[in-house]
């Protein structure tokens, strides 16, 4: 992604509940932004309608990813319960144009970088609620897409391995030069991994 995403006098609401009002926001490229808010303040919404799942009441919208440009990645991280970690990894790449062989290289590769070496064939049932936090954020760094989307995805992690992980995902974005945005309440992991921090 090379130009930044832009939301001019956005106003979204559910029937009669108004969650924002004329939101003026730039989401850089190839930068880390962080939504920051409470419970209730907008934040998921606001990443729905960076994606193209919500639209805005009023207001505009520019350079918005088209779909399947991005990856997503959620607090409950949303596995296939009967394939394994590499494998569910296989499966949002099998669409792509790479082979058998190259999609799992790199399944393995993201698994391995967020620290699941060994784990790779396990279902997500026995693996540890982390671990399946961290085999989902390997699922969305391993599509390739210059866009990532993370609805608190680290925000279910204990300290310790929340900042390990995020240390982690910072030398991938950053090497790679993607564009991330991520939902979090935690304003001090939010200075930690942003380059801008949005609040709502």
């Amino acid at each position: 992604m090379e130009k930044p995403i832009t939301i001019h006098d956005g106003t979204f609401y559910y029937s009669k509940h108004k969650v924002f009002q004329n939101l003026n926001i730039e989401i850089p490229a190839q930068k880390i932004t962080c939504i920051l808010g409470e419970s209730g303040a907008g934040k998921s919404t606001l990443l729905k309608i960076i994606s193209g799942s919500l639209e805005l009441k009023s207001g505009s919208i520019e350079n918005r990813p088209v779909r399947g440009s991005y990856a997503m990645a959620y607090q409950d991280m949303r596995l296939i319960p009967h394939l394994t970690a590499v494998e569910n990894i296989e499966y949002v790449l099998d669409s792509k144009k790479s082979s058998k062989i190259e999609n799992k290289e790199k399944a393995l590769f993201y698994l391995r970088a967020l620290g699941l070496s060994g784990f790779e064939n396990f279902l997500p049932a026995e693996l540890s609620g982390g671990m399946q936090r961290r085999a989902g954020l390997a699922r969305a760094l391993s599509y390739p897409a210059s866009l990532l989307l993370l609805d608190e995805a680290f925000d279910s992690l204990d300290e310790k391995n929340k900042y390990k992980v995020a240390d982690l995902f910072l030398s991938i974005v950053k090497k790679e030069k993607r564009t991330a945005v991520c939902v979090t309440h935690d304003a001090p992991f939010a200075k930690k991994i942003a380059d801008k921090i949005v609040e709502l």
